[in-house]
């Protein structure tokens, strides 16, 4: 019954109930018992609904379980029948029960006509036998696996190799009461296992012909080995490596046959057999279709005066596979054989199987390999004697550089011995000195001045062999030369640590590649020099300062008669009373400035430094230069621009009147001198200049010189003493400055100072 018609029926009855007790209230509505029993009967109606709730939800439960039951039966039906693999049950004596419908395909049959059927049937009859003691071995709870049988569908299809897993089917009590069979078909796989078998005895052969093919170098005993091993190899009547020859003929080179008679080897064929597609003689990028089958006929002979008894007969099946070396057609590998004639004079079978067309393309192209290694071991052997007489040429043209070389190191170490003698005998001490500081060469005058020998010296740092005070002193001049600039300097040292004596002492640095390896130093014992120096500056201190007194007097007495003061003088006696006053006035600068300059060399004049500014200097000293600039026709220009600076104002303004002075001497009348100063990074920079006759580049560095003129004849035209410059240096050189002149005769000339700010 239906579970909403029992509910339809309670319903019914639970109506009728209700409408009893409804007429028993109405006939006896006071009885006690009979409200105690309509309670009662009412609470076991309501019980009665909560169970037929319980049972309804119980029955949708079950329903719900029962759809997806049969949906996970009709997944499991779709995956049993449309499995890969076939799937049969049969019971204990084979006999098949169900069937899917890959093993319906497999065997052959439908379903219907499966069902009930003995598996044996579709069992070869040879193979039947160990199929029923299969059966007998399973039906002794035997597990069985990886067991393989031989199916035949019908007569009309082909037999097949299937794959068994097989499990048992049970009952409740446990008992076997069938079996399930998973047939899976291997035939492919066993096919191409026995293929991929033979492919591998192929390829070891073909192996083991190569390496013997390439064990040997000479060309000949190549191409022989691999005919010889080749014709072993497939077994035909005849294999003949043909080279292909400039017009396209071929040259039986090599051949190896299962005959005594040879007729091939050395004769010229007309290659009948070269590809259209192939002319270009380059290998294509696709080697399939390489080789070709054609008739003996093709092998003609170019001289057909030859006897053609060895021409091969239409008999006889070639296959041709080319052969290339390094990607160009080289020649052809052809293998010889009969074909055999069939009963019924049926046409002769094609005897060439698609492997042997592939062993021979794989022979082919090992016979290139070797060929193309043969020819380059021939070409390296040639190369070798080549390289080998070029290298008994330049072994012997070595010898004879090294030979060269010999002599001329000898020659080098006489004259090494030679300049370290010169070095030796020159009375100035002379050495060279590495990036590192360390002597690396010094004469024998360092062991006379120092009291040190030559080995000591050697390798030993400056300040080991100079001291610690002296090398204080040079510290910043080596520190200089080892940054690539030469040093000239004047110092006192100790000799054989007792006396000071003056020396020059001169760095001249040493590089390699822009790179400072070292330097030279070279010093000069000045001692004697700067004594007669001394005397002399004594000398002239001593007869300046006599002079300016005499001098003085004489040039204010002639100043006054010049002026008329002690009456006047006409003609001749004015003139050189004239003459006299010029003289004497250039007799007192020349003092003046000999006394300026031995002050300065012998330090005992101080620059007093203050801080002052550029503006102010050059105007000052443009000023203070107006009259005589004026009296020679010379325009002065000067930018006052302000640079403050810290410097003696009264030794620039000396400087700058100097310079000015003598832009105005040497300028042309009506031309401008031109004054500026310049602020740079470290330092400040004047520059006078003139538009004057200029200096010859060969007295750019000697007209800073005491008594030193462009021209001797200007001190006498140009009243100049020839000390102006030298002073000029004196000063910028106790500023911490530098001075030099820049200038093109013809064109004027630029003087520039510097000073440090």
């Amino acid at each position: 019954m239906d579970i909403k018609d029992f509910e339809q029926k309670i319903e019914k009855a639970q109506a009728r109930l209700e409408n009893w007790l409804q007429k028993l209230m109405e006939v006896s509505p006071n009885s006690e018992r009979l409200s105690e029993a309509t309670e009662e009967i009412m609470v076991g109606l309501e019980e009665l609904q909560v169970a037929t709730e319980e049972l309804y939800h119980q029955q949708e439960q079950l329903e719900t379980a029962n759809r997806e039951a049969e949906a996970e039966r009709q997944r499991y039906l779709e995956l049993f029948d449309y499995a890969p693999d076939g799937y049969l049950i049969t019971n204990r004596w084979g006999i098949i029960q169900e069937a899917n419908l890959t093993a319906t395909e497999m065997l052959n049959r439908r379903q219907d006509h499966l069902v009930g059927k003995p598996l044996s049937i579709f069992i070869p009859e040879t193979e039947r036998r160990p199929f029923y003691f299969l059966l007998h071995r399973l039906r002794q709870q035997e597990t069985i696996a990886g067991v393989e049988i031989e199916i035949q569908p019908s007569n009309h299809c082909a037999a097949f190799t299937a794959a068994i897993s097989i499990a048992f089917v049970r009952d409740e009590q446990d008992r076997i009461v069938g079996f399930r069979w998973l047939l899976r078909d291997i035939s492919e796989l066993r096919k191409a296992q026995i293929e991929n078998q033979r492919q591998q005895e192929r390829s070891q052969l073909i192996a083991e012909i190569a390496l013997k093919i390439r064990q040997s170098w000479q060309l000949e005993a190549i191409l022989q080995t691999a005919v010889t091993e080749s014709q072993k190899l497939l077994q035909t009547e005849r294999v003949v490596i043909f080279q292909l020859e400039s017009d396209n003929t071929v040259t039986a080179i090599a051949e190896a046959s299962s005959k005594d008679n040879s007729c091939f080897s050395g004769q010229n064929f007309i290659c009948g057999f070269l590809p259209a597609e192939h002319s270009s003689l380059s290998k294509p990028q696709n080697n399939f279709g390489l080789s070709q089958v054609i008739p003996g006929y093709y092998f003609k002979l170019t001289n057909q005066t030859q006897s053609t008894e060895t021409i091969p007969q239409p008999e006889i099946t070639n296959l041709i596979a080319p052969i290339y070396v390094r990607q160009k057609l080289w020649g052809f590998l052809a293998f010889h054989r009969c074909q055999q004639q069939l009963p019924n004079s049926l046409p002769p079978s094609p005897q060439w199987q698609e492997f042997e067309i592939e062993v021979c393309e794989q022979l082919a192209d090992q016979i290139g390999i070797a060929v193309s290694h043969a020819e380059f071991i021939l070409n390296m052997e040639q190369l070798v004697a080549t390289r080998t007489e070029e290298l008994r040429a330049s072994n012997l043209k070595l010898q004879q550089e090294i030979e060269e070389r010999l002599r001329l190191e000898e020659s080098l170490r006489q004259s090494k011995n030679g300049v370290y003698l010169i070095a030796d005998s020159l009375p100035i001490l002379i050495a060279y000195v590495n990036n590192q500081q360390h002597f690396h060469f010094s004469n024998k005058a360092y062991e006379l001045w120092f009291g040190k020998s030559v080995k000591e010296i050697y390798r030993s740092h400056l300040q080991e062999v100079l001291g610690e005070t002296i090398y204080g002193q040079i510290e910043d001049k080596v520190d200089t030369v080892l940054s690539g600039q030469d040093v000239v300097f004047e110092m006192q040292l100790p000799y054989r640590n007792a006396d000071l004596r003056w020396v020059n002492i001169n760095f001249i640095h040493h590089h390699v590649d822009q790179k400072v390896q070292g330097f030279f130093a070279l010093i000069e014992d000045i001692n004697e020099r700067k004594e007669i120096e001394q005397m002399k500056d004594e000398f002239v201190s001593v007869v300046s300062h006599e002079l300016r007194t005499p001098l003085t007097s004489i040039h204010g007495s002639l100043r006054l008669l010049n002026a008329g003061k002690m009456g006047s003088l006409e003609g001749k006696s004015q003139q050189l009373v004239e003459l006299a006053e010029k003289n004497t006035d250039r007799l007192v600068r020349l003092v003046n400035d000999i006394l300026d300059l031995q002050r300065l060399d012998s330090g005992k004049t101080t620059i007093k430094k203050q801080p002052c500014n550029t503006a102010d200097l050059i105007s000052t000293a443009a000023e203070t230069m107006q009259e005589m600039a004026r009296q020679q026709s010379i325009n002065i220009e000067y930018d006052p621009t302000s640079i403050p600076l810290v410097a003696d104002p009264d030794c620039i303004l000396q400087t700058l009147t100097n310079l000015i002075g003598n832009a105005i001497k040497f300028s042309d009348p009506n031309s401008s001198i031109t004054i500026q100063a310049t602020e740079r990074i470290q330092d400040i920079l004047f520059q006078v200049g003139d538009r004057g006759r200029g200096i010859p580049a060969n007295k750019l560095e000697s007209i800073f010189e005491r008594f030193q003129q462009v021209d001797v004849s200007d001190a006498r035209q140009k009243q100049g003493t020839g000390l102006g410059l030298s002073i000029c240096r004196q000063i910028v050189e106790l500023h911490q400055g530098k001075i030099w002149v820049e200038s093109i005769v013809g064109e004027g000339s630029t003087f520039y100072f510097t000073l440090p700010k």
